[in-house]
């Protein structure tokens, strides 16, 4: 069996390393941690749980890396980010039927019945609420503002117009608004899909736990600081229901950075003995 590991209340002030896991924190204590490394390429392994990615090298020797979000029961990164994209495909596609929906009040001379106000369709709604840390993504959707406020703008523009009889105006407009506004953001669209899928740089973890050597995968690194013993609780103390194996204690962080969950070293290699992982040297 392998050893146990060393109890948290013995772990006095040394540091954690607290890393971001989807959209929660854990800490591992830096006694286990060996390097942080920008994720390398893993080999898959057949026949192995889903939260083994596989094996990687690292500096000459192969070692098993687990992907923590699986580990803990979230969904893989790699899985949101095409999520999202395809999310984002759908709204493209919304945009350009709700152009071509205004096309046709004109062409019918019928009242346009879709949203013109641009925080109430579906992309309003999602750019009004989501929040990234990423600069790059962040831009491409400071840019995506204007053009689709214009876009919804149009609709009182041609409104107004087939009040007054102009239809053929109207029409012009809707395809001059295609050719600009909708362009742009469709562009803008595509952009921000392939800035999503190219920005995810995810850090392995490299760990000798219980004398065995393994990555850990993991969205970021947020900080490395001390956690003070005193505020460890199991989660059983709380009356909450572990959410997985790998974790059983919160700790509070300092400077009211909130509550963290602590990595129980003993349990991060539970599904990968069978990888046959190589001891620290």
């Amino acid at each position: 069996m392998p050893p146990t590991a060393e109890p948290y209340r013995n772990q006095g002030q040394a540091p954690w390393v607290i890393v971001q896991v989807h959209h929660q924190s854990a800490a591992l204590h830096t006694s286990i941690v060996r390097e942080l490394v920008i994720q390398p390429d893993v080999t898959s392994v057949p026949g192995m749980p889903d939260s083994i990615r596989g094996v990687m090298n690292w500096r000459g020797k192969i070692i098993p890396n687990i992907d923590l979000r699986l580990r803990l029961g979230v969904p893989a990164a790699r899985e949101e980010l095409n999520e999202l994209a395809a999310a984002i495909t759908v709204r493209a596609a919304d945009h350009m039927d709700w152009l071509k929906e205004l096309e046709d009040s004109v062409t019918e001379h019928r009242p346009f019945t879709l949203t013109a106000d641009p925080h109430a369709c579906a992309f309003g709604r999602w750019y009004d609420t989501y929040q990234t840390r990423n600069l790059v993504v962040a831009a491409l959707l400071r840019k995506m503002d204007a053009p689709h406020k214009a876009i919804h703008a149009v609709a009182e523009r041609v409104e107004a117009l087939m009040g007054r009889g102009k239809f053929e105006e109207a029409k012009q407009l809707v395809e001059s608004t295609r050719e600009t506004s909708l362009a742009r953001l469709l562009d803008l669209f595509t952009n921000f899909e392939q800035a999503i899928q190219e920005s995810h740089r995810p850090v392995a973890v490299i760990v000798n736990t219980c004398g065995t050597l393994a990555a850990l995968t993991v969205d970021r690194v947020q900080a490395v600081e001390p956690i003070d013993p005193s505020t460890i609780q199991p989660l059983d103390d709380r009356g909450v229901e572990s959410y997985s194996s790998v974790i059983r204690s919160i700790a509070q962080r300092a400077k009211g950075a909130g509550l963290v969950g602590l990595i129980d070293e003993s349990q991060i290699l539970e599904s990968a003995a069978c990888l046959s992982a190589p001891p620290a040297s």
